[in-house]
């Protein structure tokens, strides 16, 4: 068996039309590259060969018939979200929630309050508790209220196994002080 995470299993590659889907796929803590323009022609295979392709266009899930591919069929995002836990069986325990840079997909880690001092707006520093930083671009992650219905959307999608309280919460922050 391997020592992977679980969720180290399903790691994705979303072409141009699924950005918000990309996004929630990291929020859950899914490695997700997110394909911004180009051709697919154009990525590189050894990459895309470890990865699912998630797409939206018929004539490319049967180009990659041979390859692991969920083929979007839904408009919204959040629709489109279900569909990938449906496809894949995915359960609560497949997740890592706010473990992955929604910007760069890079992992977050833990960071002391007295490094994000002066990075993070001064209210947010004086209420959160918790701060986690992205490992790439630097961007500052809190709890927040965007949270809180993140967290309502994971449990409507896994109302079986909802996450407990001791979930990390993270919210975004660029590092500006607005």
């Amino acid at each position: 068996m391997s020592s992977e995470p679980e969720n180290e299993l399903h790691r994705f590659w979303a072409e141009a039309t699924l950005g918000k889907l990309a996004k929630w796929l990291r929020l859950l803590g899914f490695d997700t590259c997110y394909h911004r323009g180009g051709r697919l022609d154009d990525v590189d295979q050894e990459c895309l060969q470890h990865r699912i392709l998630l797409t939206r266009t018929r004539r490319t899930a049967e180009r990659f018939a041979g390859h692991p591919v969920v083929y979007i069929r839904k408009d919204r995002a959040e629709d489109q979200l279900e569909e990938v836990v449906s496809a894949l069986a995915l359960s609560r325990k497949d997740l890592k929630p706010f473990s992955r840079c929604l910007r760069c997909n890079r992992s977050t880690r833990p960071v002391s309050r007295e490094k994000v001092r002066g990075k993070v707006p001064d209210y947010v520093w004086q209420t959160a508790q918790r701060f986690t930083t992205c490992e790439g671009c630097k961007r500052i992650y809190w709890p927040g209220s965007h949270t809180d219905r993140a967290l309502d959307r994971i449990r409507a999608l896994f109302p079986e196994d909802s996450p407990g309280e001791d979930t990390p919460l993270r919210h975004r922050s660029d590092g500006n002080n607005r």
